[in-house]
This record gives structure tokens, sequence and C-alpha cells, in this order.
């Protein structure tokens, strides 16, 4: 997650580039300050649910490989870890 994240917020801001769509998004909307938050918002409007999926896969990982394993599970990752 720490190479995906950064990723999807980087891509975010190149494709217009890349697609010469940056031209009609500053032609239509003249001023950058409104547009950058926007992309921001957005970033994180991804990035959320983007983790919450993968805390819930890393959970039912750990479940199952657990069981298949006949092993006990571990949850003992603190908040400051998660953070």
């Amino acid at each position: 997650m720490t190479i995906t994240l950064p990723i999807i917020a980087v891509l975010s801001v190149t494709s217009e580039w890349s697609q010469s769509s940056g031209l009609t998004t500053f032609t239509l909307v003249p001023h950058r300050g409104r547009v950058v938050p926007a992309k921001a918002v957005a970033a994180v409007l991804v990035t959320v649910p983007a983790t919450a999926v993968a805390f819930a896969f890393g959970a039912v990982g750990n479940v199952i490989g657990t069981a298949l394993a006949d092993i006990p599970a571990v949850w003992d990752q603190s908040l400051v870890e998660v953070g």
C-alpha cells in the first residue's frame, strides 16, 4: 500500500498531461486553486476505500491462513503501526 497509493495520486495528476485533457481542464477552470484541491479530494476518495479493502483482505487472509496452518490467529497490530 505504501507504493500503490502514492502512484494513484501521481497518476491522477499526470494522466491529464499524457492525454492532453489538462488543456481542457484549465481552459474550463482557469483557477488552479480550484483544480488542485479537487484532485486531492479525488485521490483521498480513492485512497480511503482502497485502504479499507486492503485491511479487510488482510484480516480475511489472516483468518484463512491460520485456519489452514492450524495455528492461533495473531492480532497484535497497534494503532501506531496501522497508521
